[in-house]
């Protein structure tokens, strides 16, 4: 049996991605599956990548090609918007189209993580395309990824009360950041620490950053930034606070939107 190995994709955890699409590889059985490795680029393209970029370090070692990383850092392809990207996909691997999956795989392990991996993107259109594939359904990586919504499932499914308070963006601006705190500490208790986390990416992500007590009683000597962007808390788009499990600890999950 082939197995599309899918790993890269659009989301900051794609070099997560390509360390996971390289395990995968490296410990298939290969007495019983061919290994296809399938590199998806951050603008959406599926490449049956050159098996001399898999032993990589990262993917900004091979793709842009390192003539064109000249920059002081390595960059990513829609860091590029000058560059060709057909010829420089040439250069990686062959670009196959969702239609033609069946000829090179019979079913497809997601490595991939984020938005349009996590969410139900991939997994709705390798259904269409009648392929299987590895982790949960369209349905249940839609719910997954949205913190509020698994929350209120949770609630309905199977009846776990799990106390978590929404705060709008609009509402964040107009009342400020004192009212709307003195609020969520009234309706599920005080928290003595939060972990900042985005709503529609995985918790794997470096989002998460550890806050006290300042920040929740409405101090401004502590300003609770994104590892991963440097985002600060004003700048959030939706919170959501929830108790963490077991602890007297809260959730503060970050929510924005692209």
């Amino acid at each position: 049996m082939r197995i599309g190995i899918f790993f890269g994709g659009p989301a900051r955890e794609r070099e997560i991605s390509f360390l996971g699409g390289k395990t995968a590889m490296a410990h298939l059985n290969k007495a019983l599956f061919q290994p296809i490795p399938v590199f998806v680029d951050s603008l959406g393209n599926f490449i049956l990548i050159k098996e001399e970029f898999i032993f990589e370090e990262f993917i900004r070692s091979f793709y842009p090609p390192k003539r064109l990383q000249t920059a002081p850092f390595n960059v990513y392809i829609e860091s590029l918007p000058d560059a060709d990207p057909e010829e420089l996909l040439s250069e990686v691997g062959t670009v196959i189209q969702p239609a033609d999956f069946a000829k090179h795989f019979d079913f497809a392990f997601i490595a991939m993580h984020g938005p349009g991996a996590e969410d139900g993107s991939i997994q709705g259109l390798l259904e269409w395309y009648n392929i299987p594939y590895s982790g949960p359904s369209v349905l249940g990586s839609a719910i997954g990824i949205d913190k509020a919504k698994q929350n209120e499932w949770l609630q309905k499914s199977v009846g776990l009360e799990k106390k978590f308070f929404v705060l709008q963006r609009d509402d964040y601006t107009k009342y400020g950041r004192e009212t709307l705190f003195e609020q969520v500490k009234k309706e599920i208790e005080s928290p003595k620490e939060a972990t900042v986390v985005p709503k529609a990416q995985p918790s794997e992500e470096l989002w998460r950053k550890i806050v006290n007590q300042q920040l929740l009683s409405g101090s401004e000597d502590l300003i609770v930034t994104s590892r991963a962007t440097g985002i600060p808390v004003d700048d959030l788009f939706t919170i959501i606070i929830a108790p963490l499990s077991n602890t007297g600890n809260y959730l503060l999950n970050k929510h924005y939107h692209k």
